[in-house]
C-alpha cells in the first residue's frame, strides 16, 4: 500500500491471485483481458512492430506484449509514478520484461508522450483502469486522443481500447461513435 502523489495504490494477493487498486477501485490483476489485448495485434497485423501500452497498471498487458514481441520494441507509459516498480509484487518474472532490450518505460502523461515523440508505433494499445470518468483515464477517451493514436499509428498498425466496466450506456455509445469516426474498420 502506497500513497502516492498521483493516486492511492493497494496490492492484493488472495488465494494466488494478485489484484491491483487505484484509489480503492479494482482495477488490474493477472487477467485474461491484457493478455488478449496484447495478442490481437500480433494475430491481426502482417507486421505489427513496435507497441505502445498506454496506462502501465500492474504490468499485465505490457508483460504480455513483451512475451508476444520476441526481439520486437515495446514501450509502455503511465500516469502514477510508482506503479513500474510494482508489477514485481504481481509477476515474478518481472525484471526479465522491464529490463529486455527494446523494453522502455514512460512514467508521464500518455497523451503527451504521444504529441511530443513523432514516432509511429504498429500497435497502440489503451489499457486504461476503470471508471472511465476517472482523473486521467477520461482524456484517452475523447476524439481528440482517438486522432492522435491515429495520427501514431504506423501504416496497417491497430489501435486496441479497453472500456472498462460500470459506464453509463451513452458514454460507451459517445466513445463507439468517437473510435468509428477516427479509425475506418473496427471490431467491438
Amino acid at each position: 500500500h502506497d500513497d502516492l502523489a498521483a493516486a492511492t495504490i493497494t496490492g492484493t494477493r488472495t488465494s494466488g491471485a494478485s489484484t491491483l487498486y487505484i484509489n480503492g477501485i479494482e482495477t488490474a490483476g493477472g487477467g485474461v483481458p491484457g493478455t488478449v489485448m496484447a495478442a490481437l495485434p500480433r494475430a491481426l497485423a502482417e507486421r505489427p512492430g513496435a507497441t505502445l501500452v498506454v496506462c502501465f497498471g500492474a504490468g499485465n498487458t505490457f508483460r504480455a506484449a513483451s512475451r508476444m514481441a520476441g526481439g520486437g520494441e515495446v514501450h509502455a507509459v503511465e500516469l502514477v509514478d510508482g506503479l513500474v516498480e510494482r508489477m514485481r509484487f504481481f509477476y515474478p518474472d518481472a525484471e526479465s520484461h522491464l529490463r529486455a532490450p527494446g523494453r522502455r518505460i514512460f512514467v508521464e502523461d500518455g497523451r503527451q508522450l504521444l504529441l511530443r515523440a513523432p514516432r509511429r508505433y504498429g500497435a497502440i494499445i489503451v489499457d486504461a483502469a476503470p471508471p472511465l470518468f476517472s482523473s486521467g483515464a477520461v482524456n484517452l477517451y475523447t476524439v481528440e486522443f482517438l486522432r492522435l493514436t491515429r495520427r501514431r499509428l504506423a501504416e496497417g498498425g491497430l489501435f486496441v481500447l479497453w472500456l472498462p466496466l460500470p459506464a453509463f450506456a451513452d458514454d460507451y455509445w459517445t466513445i463507439l461513435r468517437g473510435v468509428t469516426e477516427t479509425y475506418p474498420h473496427v471490431a467491438a
